[in-house]
């Protein structure tokens, strides 16, 4: 190393000899002045993206980092964190707060009770100077890593599935190793999985010379194309031959070792006549032509590559090759709204992949439908996306659905609150109110706010003497009862007189008893006056059908013509009257007769 200038042997050391004479014996020398930098700890929790905030030993909130003051949206500190975060009005039941305060730390995964989002905590003491201790959590967000657990789990449990269910062989290579099998492997070559893993290979070969061609053609076209396809021979078990189509993907196209996914189809019986057809990648042109589902691909400045007969029938095309022709800009020919298109590619560059993306979409004819699109980038060794390729369905049918439910809700809502009768929508089970129309409202003397979210027990509605437990036993055997009469009470206490009807409908995603009370109280106040007042007059009043049956009559006509009210109920009036009366009386009349 060179030395710095004007900094020779002679120097240094006459430095050194002047500094010891003047250093106090027993002294060391002072330490150089270096540049004091403060840490602010409150910098680093702002910059974190975790929430983290301190509570109190009574749960009062005393920090708040930026993180933690965005989440809830406003500076809460002072407040119950139980409040704060879950909307509770106690501390919250999995709380852990008095054993963090005695030492110890803990590690748990909670739920959000207001936003029902997924948390993961670090809750860890926080000594005070007063004695007592604080809790101090660091809080993060891992709803998005949960489902995609979650997703990844099921997309596992599905992959194992469909490998095991696979009409077709498959099976993991490592360095030509076999690794793992399927059940369709076992069926054509005879071999359990247990008895192939760990094997070469070789052991399905009948030759060296088959063994080494194999690999030396897949390998090749692994490394050139991606993946490699041939036909066969296998050695089974029992020694027989089996022609087999092999094809194998890498896992990693960088690193062989990482081992070879290949399947393996038993074309013996066919292979003259598919010789062909399972050259290279035909067996997924066959999935490709013949899918019902419409597949395609394209290219991220605007153009079809290939689409299947599916998918160009679902555009109104007479075959793919015309679709793929006709349409050199997918954003302004395909595509309803061009914008759409640039979501689409902003969302699958940036992440790889689309689903379920929704658009609206152009047939040959001009026509409009929806489609649901799922799709990936596919990218060269570079990382470039050479282009997408995906999936398209025609969800024309459940979009009309979707519109004609939300038709239907809407006509529901302006039926059942501009009804001219009291309705109400409750729970079945307890008969909680969910919601209810100004006329309920009216009928009943309370306000809405005070009737949603109670039982008509809770707000003793009905008179139960009215036999309104068997009317619900009905409604569960048959799901609907009409005017059925019931006696309610009004917050006034006044009792009046309805006809009641309900039936249990769909509502959203649950059933619920919708309800409808016609207030009979007048009418009924007036068919008794009316019948007091046949009762007590000295005529004969009597009412008919259309054959002459008598359907009312009032005592005094028991009296006039010496019948009981039991013997005249349902005679007919030929019965009692004398021929020349029968004749003159007309059907369905209603008669006074006054006696001399």
């Amino acid at each position: 190393m060179k030395k710095p200038p004007g900094r020779d042997a002679a120097a240094t050391e006459k430095r050194r000899k002047d500094t010891a004479t003047k250093r106090p014996a027993g002294k060391h020398p002072a330490p150089k002045t270096s540049r004091i930098r403060t840490f602010d700890p409150d910098s680093l929790l702002n910059c974190m993206d975790g929430m983290v905030y301190v509570a109190s030993p009574d749960y009062r909130i005393e920090y708040m980092n930026d993180a933690a003051l965005r989440r809830v949206g406003r500076d809460m500190t002072g407040k119950r964190c139980f409040k704060v975060f879950h909307g509770l009005e106690a501390p919250c039941s999995w709380c852990v707060a008095e054993l963090v305060r005695q030492g110890q730390t803990f590690r748990m995964e909670i739920q959000g009770q207001l936003d029902r989002r997924w948390y993961s905590s670090v809750l860890t003491p926080l000594p005070r100077r007063d004695g007592t201790v604080s809790v101090q959590a660091l809080v993060f967000d891992i709803t998005d890593q949960k489902q995609a657990q979650a997703a990844l789990s099921q997309n596992d449990a599905l992959l194992r599935s469909i490998i095991q269910a696979a009409p077709t062989g498959i099976g993991m290579v490592k360095n030509r190793m076999i690794e793992w099998t399927n059940e369709q492997i076992t069926q054509i070559t005879g071999y359990t999985p247990g008895e192939l893993k760990g094997k070469s290979a070789r052991i399905l070969y009948p030759s060296d010379e088959e063994f080494d061609r194999v690999g030396r053609h897949k390998y090749a076209e692994i490394r050139s194309r991606g993946t490699g396809s041939i036909v066969t021979a296998w050695q089974r078990k029992d020694g027989s031959t089996a022609n087999i189509f092999l094809s194998s993907t890498p896992i990693d196209p960088g690193d062989l070792s990482a081992g070879v996914v290949f399947t393996a189809l038993d074309i013996t019986e066919k292979k003259k006549v598919q010789d062909e057809l399972w050259r290279s990648e035909e067996k997924y042109r066959a999935l490709f032509e013949n899918a019902v589902m419409g597949i395609f691909q394209s290219t991220p400045d605007g153009r079809f590559l290939s689409v299947n007969p599916a998918t160009a029938k679902m555009c109104g095309f007479d075959s793919p090759e015309e679709m793929v022709d006709s349409v050199t800009d997918i954003a302004a020919q395909h595509y309803v709204d061009p914008a759409e298109r640039d979501l689409f590619i902003r969302d699958i560059e940036a992440h790889g992949f689309v689903r379920n993306f929704e658009h609206r979409t152009f047939r040959k004819d001009g026509s409009v439908f929806w489609v649901s699109v799922n799709a990936r980038a596919v990218r060269d060794r570079q990382g470039r996306i050479t282009h997408y390729e995906g999936t398209h369905e025609d969800i024309q049918a459940r979009k009309e659905a979707e519109a004609a439910l939300r038709a239907s809700e809407e006509r529901f809502e302006k039926i059942f609150h501009f009804s001219p009768v009291p309705v109400a929508v409750s729970t079945i089970d307890e008969g909680r109110f969910v919601e209810v129309n100004d006329r309920f409202v009216e009928a009943f003397g309370y306000r809405r706010d005070e009737i949603v979210g109670r039982t008509s027990a809770e707000l003793g509605f009905w008179d139960e003497r009215t036999g309104r437990g068997g009317v619900h036993r009905k409604l569960r055997e048959t799901d609907s009862v009409r005017n059925v009469p019931m006696q309610f009470r009004t917050r006034s206490g006044e009792y009046r007189t309805g006809l009641w009807s309900g039936e249990i409908v769909r509502l959203g995603e649950r059933d619920v008893l919708l309800s409808i009370l016609n207030d009979v109280t007048e009418r009924k106040e007036a068919e008794e006056k009316y019948q007091s007042i046949l009762a007590e007059i000295d005529e004969f009043y009597y009412e008919t059908d259309l054959r002459g049956n008598l359907t009312f009559f009032n005592d005094a006509a028991c009296s006039i013509i010496g019948y009981s009210r039991d013997e005249l109920q349902g005679m007919n009036n030929r019965d009692y009257a004398t021929p020349e009366s029968s004749a003159r009386t007309d059907p369905a009349a209603r008669w006074r007769y006054r006696p001399p």
